[in-house]
């Protein structure tokens, strides 16, 4: 049905988000909130176990994509402000669509079901199943017709080809605009405040040289970067997005959850392409099992989210596998893995220390009382507080540009922040084990390897 009336969303975040009568884009974008597909991210929690340990991260992703629409028409309108290209109405109406539909591939509990779908080498990143989901027989691809491709393409390409591109993907896009705001907040995390409003005051268009896909030579390509006024507000939004990663996205506790689901999920799949689908405590029609035993399926996939997870593990804590049982159960009662940081332990060790305790974990986790996979998870990260990118290599658009003053060529953030500069990539590695006595084995080996 073609809604022809003014509708408004009341999001904690941007206040107010209107979608207008007699404008096409938000009309249409109401009309796709309103699909089946768009729907269904109203049961897909933004950061997925997050809850456990900051009680307010409740929200969804249904919540994000709206307030991603929202913030890429704020950065349509700084480029009609800018006025350097001349706003081109087509390409500004894929993007802020694009923005809008840009989460609806991800799967329940987002990245830890493709990591678990990448360990039964049947990975499809999420943003391959939202081109499907956009250009597949669905309802989404109903309302957008014969703009579905386009939109599609724009999500699945790699590198930002244009500045419509950038603003779906870049470092300034609306995604990272949102989450980054919306995450602090339903985390209640004191830290990583961001100015957005003078940010995107300083906000500016103009040309950056990179090399384009499927170009021999270096191309100039219009660009965001940010006037000398904002250089202190980008470091702000850097450090925000590099304390978030640290306190929240890496936290050991949620990352602990996150592998404890990874293990179970892996246990059922494994059972139900083996024809042992009983074993899983969950009956043969389950979506769980329709997913896993079967060709991976556009519709199937679709049946899956957060909600079909956790309401299937009281079943699967009385599954006949034990390892199924036993995560499901632990899960289901907030008994959740202990952390050993080997990575944060490594820092004080040299040479390879960190490479022989991985050995010897393998080779002693049987003796140890450890089962592999169940047992006792590994994790590994990295978190870095601004990637350096030069301007001839694939990512010249993932540049945060600063204009060093009135009129002279923006210049990368890292070449004027001595603030960055000082930083340094923290990598993780951490093992898990199921309670104190296990995680103090762990540390008791990290010794005996490094004495």
């Amino acid at each position: 049905m073609n809604n022809k009336r003014t509708e408004r969303i009341r999001d904690p975040i941007h206040g107010l988000i209107v979608f207008r009568k007699g404008n096409d884009v938000d009309q249409l974008a109401w009309r796709l909130i309103n699909t089946r597909e768009f729907q269904r991210l109203r049961r897909i929690r933004q950061l997925g176990f997050s809850e456990l340990v900051f009680p307010g991260a409740t929200h969804t992703r249904f919540s994000h994509c709206i307030g991603v629409f929202h913030t890429a028409r704020q950065l349509v309108e700084v480029i009609r402000r800018e006025d350097v290209v001349g706003l081109n109405e087509h390409r500004a109406q894929i993007a802020t669509l694009a923005a809008l539909l840009h989460d609806v591939g991800h799967g329940p509990f987002s990245h830890t079901f493709e990591i678990v779908e990448k360990q039964q080498g049947k990975l499809k990143r999420h943003e391959e199943w939202t081109a499907e989901i956009i250009t597949g027989d669905t309802e989404i691809h109903a309302v957008l017709d014969d703009m579905a491709e386009e939109i599609a393409t724009l999500l699945t390409q790699k590198e930002p080809a244009d500045i419509y591109a950038c603003v779906v993907s870049s470092q300034f896009d609306a995604d990272r605009l949102d989450y980054l705001r919306r995450d602090r907040y339903m985390t209640g995390t004191g830290s990583g405040s961001i100015d957005v409003e003078w940010l995107l005051d300083g906000l500016r268009v103009g040309s950056i040289t990179i090399n384009a896909p499927g170009e021999a030579d270096l191309v100039e390509v219009p660009g965001f970067y940010l006037n000398h006024k904002a250089l202190r507000t980008a470091e702000e939004y850097l450090l925000a997005r590099f304390n978030l990663y640290q306190q929240v996205y890496l936290h050991k506790t949620t990352r602990a959850a996150e592998r404890m689901l990874g293990a179970l999920l892996a246990q059922v799949a494994n059972l139900a392409r083996g024809g042992n689908s009983e074993a899983t405590g969950l009956h043969d029609k389950h979506p769980l099992l329709r997913y896993f035993a079967g060709v991976r399926s556009l519709s199937f996939y679709l049946a899956l989210d957060d909600s079909v997870v956790w309401s299937s593990l009281p079943a699967m804590a009385s599954a006949n596998a034990n390892e199924i049982a036993y995560l499901a159960t632990a899960l289901l009662n907030r008994h959740l893995y202990k952390c050993f940081d080997a990575g944060e332990m490594a820092r004080t060790k040299r040479g390879d220390s960190l490479q022989r305790y991985r050995r010897a974990l393998k080779e002693n986790s049987a003796e140890l009382g450890f089962v592999e996979g169940v047992t006792l998870l590994e994790d590994e990260a990295k978190v870095t507080v601004y990637g350096v990118y030069r301007f001839d290599e694939p990512g010249a658009l993932q540049k945060v540009l600063i204009e060093p003053s009135e009129g002279q060529r923006p210049e990368d953030i890292s070449e004027l922040s001595d603030v960055l500069r000082g930083i340094q990539e923290r990598r993780l590695y951490r093992v898990y084990a199921p309670d104190r006595e296990g995680e103090e084995k762990l540390g008791r080996l990290w010794k005996d390897v490094n004495r």
